[in-house]
């Protein structure tokens, strides 16, 4: 320890404790992203396979009837392969798609209500879409914020080394 030297620590814990909450606040909101970015690939996955029973239920009703074969009118491809092997940002608009086909159908189809099936998960992946693009704005601004503070703190750090030096340097 250094005589005279209490001030110049004292002129940092300011700004040190306000560098340790702004790391606090980046950790807890980079954990927030994590855990959206989580909810959004298991809201992913549920839709992922509400098409494929919907593709399943699909070629059942096809089997069961001959004559009205609506596959090839869902699903273009007759494969659930590109709507659940897409960008998971994409996918909903895709799947989408689906849905409307199904509706075109009529509501006097059978098949009409089974565009039920996709609906849910497609609102679960929106809001899962939002909450994360919502998650990582707030992360990159406590990023910013963490980085302001950082720089203000070596500010103070360098101004205090400056002030001892020629304080602390004088002689008596």
């Amino acid at each position: 320890r250094v005589p005279g030297g209490k001030k110049y620590a004292e002129a940092i814990v300011s700004d040190y404790m306000a560098l340790e909450e702004k790391n606090r606040e980046h950790r807890e909101a980079t954990y927030h992203r994590l855990h959206c970015q989580d909810l959004l690939v298991q809201h992913n996955q549920n839709m992922d396979d509400s098409v494929r029973t919907v593709h399943e239920k699909c070629k059942q009703y096809d089997r069961e009837n001959p004559d009205d074969q609506i596959l090839g009118l869902i699903f273009p491809e007759k494969a659930f392969g590109p709507y659940v092997r897409n960008n998971m940002l994409k996918e909903p608009a895709i799947v989408e798609q689906l849905v409307v086909r199904l509706e075109s159908l009529g509501k006097e189809h059978p098949m009409y209500a089974v565009a039920g099936l996709l609906k849910r998960p497609l609102r679960e992946m929106g809001k899962a879409i939002l909450a994360l693009s919502e998650a990582t704005r707030h992360e990159k601004i406590a990023k910013t914020e963490r980085d302001i503070v950082k720089v203000n703190l070596v500010k103070q750090y360098r101004a205090n080394f400056f002030d001892a030096c020629k304080d602390l340097g004088k002689k008596k």
